[in-house]
């Protein structure tokens, strides 16, 4: 997944099945060879929307941080110390639509949040990133 210049870029698809309670799953690493920004997004949606958007977005360049954003939750972010390993982090986002809540856990931290206006189910999920060159795995839903 590799964005244009700077700019924020996506890839959304919709689920197979609408999810009112989930828990998605995926790995991400600096594409090979890149000397872009270290970021991977696990977007999530209740809708086709750009504000629709939840992005649970892992920096792991020199802002070392987990952030939850989009216009329908509280925003919230956290500085998290990120050892580099092999390079490999796993994301694993748990949303919960009925109790408006979101959780977000990679790279040893964890950060939560709630909606302002939940869907009523997540409908959409993807990857994203800003500035960025980055491989991930297939999502995995549970």
């Amino acid at each position: 997944f590799s964005t244009n210049d700077a700019s924020a870029g996506y890839a959304i698809r919709p689920c197979e099945a609408p999810l009112s309670k989930a828990t998605f799953r995926v790995t991400a690493r600096r594409a090979f060879g890149s000397t872009r920004h270290g970021n991977a997004f696990l977007i999530f949606a209740g809708g086709e929307r750009a504000s629709d958007r939840v992005e649970c977005r892992l920096y792991y360049g020199g802002r070392s941080s987990l952030a939850i954003a989009g216009q329908v939750v509280a925003p919230v972010e956290k500085k998290i110390p990120i050892e580099r390993g092999d390079g490999t982090i796993e994301l694993t986002v748990t949303v919960d639509c009925a109790a408006g809540s979101i959780r977000f856990a990679a790279a040893g931290g964890e950060i939560a949040t709630r909606f302002t206006e939940p869907p009523g189910a997540v409908t959409h999920v993807g990857y994203g990133g800003a500035n960025s060159d980055t491989e991930f795995s297939a999502i995995r839903v549970e």
